[in-house]
């Protein structure tokens, strides 16, 4: 008995989800994206709202994302943005995953998650007023065909409000995480986007990319700067998600 109950609790870790891992009200993924398993991670004592484990995503592909051939690099990158304000459950706020379903590259290192602004543009008197926190996650694969592995942090819970930049008259307001060098077959952005006025906080739509770049060998390795996933100040998303999946 004690023989069938182990190999039971192995073949179990990529279906469930944690009631502590992510608000009670998210919806699953859809068949082939790795569902919330955190228990390897302890919570944190400052998590600015966010949950302590990656939440079940609101946004991600569901077909293969384009590889595209830059004058440097290949580049593979999913965006999406909250249709309102309000995402987000006990904890959390609206998460971004690229995984199997999207054709991520695992073995591309270069890759980043950011968290964006996705509301009218700020001005010099509103820009500190506005404010994002996020946390980056990885489903960290531990042999080739990832049937074993585990969910784990990508940096640490970050909180930023917005900068004005006098030379270029944009307010800059981002959260952005470089994902190791590792076997990740999922990544995971978690974000909030929120605005103070009068002493109310309220939240704000946010976005998210995760975005993955290499070298394409058409650029000598010294002249190489690999590009961020930041989109310019603002920018709108490529695409908008409406629609919570089943």
């Amino acid at each position: 008995m004690k023989t069938s109950a182990a190999m039971l609790l192995i073949a179990l870790p990529a279906v469930l989800c944690t009631a502590a891992a992510a608000p009670q009200d998210r919806a699953p993924m859809l068949a082939g994206e790795r569902p919330v398993v955190s228990q390897q991670t302890p919570p944190l004592k400052v998590t600015y709202g966010l949950c302590s484990g990656p939440g079940n995503a609101d946004a991600f592909p569901s077909n293969p994302v384009p590889v595209v051939n830059g004058e440097c690099e290949r580049s593979q990158e999913f965006k999406a943005e909250s249709s309102n304000a309000s995402y987000g459950g006990s904890c959390g706020g609206f998460t971004t995953a690229f995984g199997p379903m999207g054709d991520f590259k695992r073995n591309w290192k270069r890759r980043y998650l950011v968290a964006r602004w996705v509301e009218a543009p700020l001005t010099q008197a509103t820009c500190s007023s506005a404010r994002i926190a996020a946390a980056g996650w990885g489903y960290r694969c531990d042999n080739e065909a990832c049937t074993a592995g585990a969910w784990e942090r990508i940096g640490q819970p970050t909180s930023k409000k917005g900068v004005w930049s006098v030379n270029s008259k944009v307010c800059h307001i981002d959260v952005t995480f470089s994902a190791p060098d590792k076997d990740y077959n999922t990544l995971n952005i978690d974000a909030i986007a929120t605005f103070t006025q009068g002493g109310q906080t309220v939240r704000k739509r946010v976005g998210g990319t995760i975005r993955a770049n290499r070298p394409n060998g058409q650029c000598p390795t010294a002249t190489y700067t690999p590009s961020s996933a930041d989109p310019p100040v603002q920018a709108a998303s490529k695409i908008k998600i409406e629609q919570r999946f089943p």
